[in-house]
C-alpha cells in the first residue's frame, strides 16, 4: 500500500512539520501518541473511510478482508497497546495479539501455540485480525489468513519476505 496520499492528507489537515509526520515506527514506539494515525489507517484499510482508495482492501480486491495478520516492530507492552487500539477501531473483528506478554483463554501465548490459538479463534469468528511482531513469522501456516499487512518501516529483505508469506498458505 502506498502511504503517500495518507501522509499528504495529514499535511493538508494540519500544520505539520516533517519531523512530526506519522510513521509505523512512531506507532510501535508510542501507540497512544500515534493513535490518530493508526485509527485513520485502520478505518481506511478495513472500512474504506477517508477517501484513501489505495488503502481500502475491499476496493482493491473486491472482498472484505476476513483473516488478516499485521506485523509491527514493537516491544510486547506496546504491541498489546496496539492490539487494544485495533480492537477499538475494528470492532467487528476478533483481535488476537501474539506476544509473550499475552494470554489467550488463560494460556500464555508462545511461538509453539500461536498457530493453534489463531486457528481456534477462526472457528468461532468470521473476521480475525492477528497482531504480531516476532511471533508468527516462521513456521506459522493458517490457510484462512489471506492478507498480511507489514506495518513497520524498513526491515531486512529476508524478514520482510518471511512475514509477507504468511498469507500464502493454500486454502
Amino acid at each position: 500500500m502506498d502511504l503517500r496520499d495518507a501522509v499528504e492528507q495529514a499535511i493538508r489537515l494540519g500544520d505539520w512539520e516533517e519531523k512530526y509526520l506519522p510513521s509505523w515506527a512512531k506507532v510501535s514506539e508510542d501507540p497512544a501518541r500515534a493513535k490518530g494515525f493508526l485509527t485513520r489507517m485502520l478505518e481506511a484499510i478495513f472500512y474504506g473511510k477517508h477517501s484513501l482508495d489505495e488503502l481500502n482492501v475491499q476496493y482493491q480486491t473486491g472482498e472484505q478482508p476476513e483473516a488478516v495478520i499485521m506485523f509491527f516492530n514493537a516491544k510486547n507492552n506496546n504491541l498489546k497497546k496496539i492490539g487494544d487500539i485495533v480492537g477499538e477501531v475494528c470492532y467487528n473483528y476478533k483481535v488476537i495479539t501474539l506476544c509473550g506478554d499475552s494470554k489467550y483463554n488463560g494460556k500464555k501465548v508462545t511461538n509453539k501455540n500461536a498457530e493453534s490459538i489463531v486457528e481456534n479463534a477462526l472457528e468461532g469468528n468470521n473476521r480475525v485480525i492477528v497482531i504480531a511482531s516476532n511471533m508468527a513469522q516462521r513456521s506459522f501456516s493458517v490457510p484462512e489468513i489471506a492478507y498480511t499487512i507489514l506495518a513497520h518501516d524498513g526491515g531486512s529483505a529476508d524478514t520482510t519476505q518471511q512475514k509477507g508469506s504468511r498469507s500464502f498458505t493454500p486454502n
